[in-house]
């Protein structure tokens, strides 16, 4: 049986980035939107670059903050509201 495989999140092309000191600016030239990321949030979009999946980022943000353990439902949540804004796009690899 040939796997489903898993779901990644990749970045929004042509998106612009502006790090702050609390986080990341990305204006959707597409949509005139800007969107303000705060820490948590960037580390996410940061860290979805299609090569991870939802628990491999929440396994490197725990690694990264030194957490006890990995901030599965906060990523879960990051991810749902980066993807409903259009900033990230899921893909099955």
């Amino acid at each position: 049986m040939v796997g489903l495989g898993r779901w990644v999140a990749v970045p929004l092309p042509g998106v612009e980035l502006t790090p702050t000191p609390d986080g990341l600016v990305v204006f959707d030239p597409s949509t005139q939107q800007v969107h303000h990321l705060n820490e948590s949030a960037m580390a996410v979009y940061t860290l979805a670059d299609g090569s991870l999946d939802d628990a491999e980022i929440a396994s490197e943000i725990a690694d990264i903050w030194e957490l006890d353990a990995p901030p599965y439902d906060a990523v879960a949540e990051a991810m749902k509201g980066l993807v409903a804004s259009g900033l990230l796009l899921r893909r099955r690899v």
